[in-house]
């Protein structure tokens, strides 16, 4: 056990090794180059503990557009969930950006013998299979209430 505990390390120090190696980070450097940053600390190296925080309070505010706008979306930061097949945009600090409020996704109850109506009525209304409910943008969400 003491072997293999033994060889792991040395393994991990020669990949250390060759990593320092590999990005100009070897201890005696004498050159007047700038040292180039990593992305993942080594020995010695301290995590930055806020960023690490940011990080896992990230959100997803769930977005809904027509396609032919996911164009200025992208430009706007929305990204694309494959595994939801849903559009969301990453948010921080749970803030949505003035230009993608209007995308905003927003629950509404309806009967199922009304639907034919609603869709005429709000373009952007889908349904959530997952959830059994049916979901619009801002635009037609501030309809909705009207009606």
């Amino acid at each position: 056990m003491k072997f293999i505990l033994s060889s792991i390390n040395i393994a991990y120090k020669i990949n250390i090794f060759f990593l320092r190696l590999k990005y100009n980070m070897t201890e005696n450097k004498t050159s007047n180059e700038p040292q180039t940053k990593l992305n993942f600390p080594l020995d010695g190296d301290t995590i930055d503990n806020t960023l690490t925080k940011k990080l896992t309070n990230k959100k997803q505010i769930p977005l809904l557009f027509p396609y032919s706008e996911r164009g200025d979306a992208k430009k706007l930061g929305a990204k694309w969930n494959s595994v939801d097949k849903t559009w969301y945009y990453p948010s921080i600090d749970g803030s949505l950006p003035d230009e993608l409020l209007k995308y905003r996704k927003h629950d509404v109850y309806i009967e199922y013998d009304d639907k034919e109506y609603y869709k005429e009525v709000l373009p952007s209304m889908k349904f959530d299979k997952e959830r059994r409910v049916w979901t619009v943008n801002e635009r037609d969400y501030n309809i909705f209430i009207k009606l």
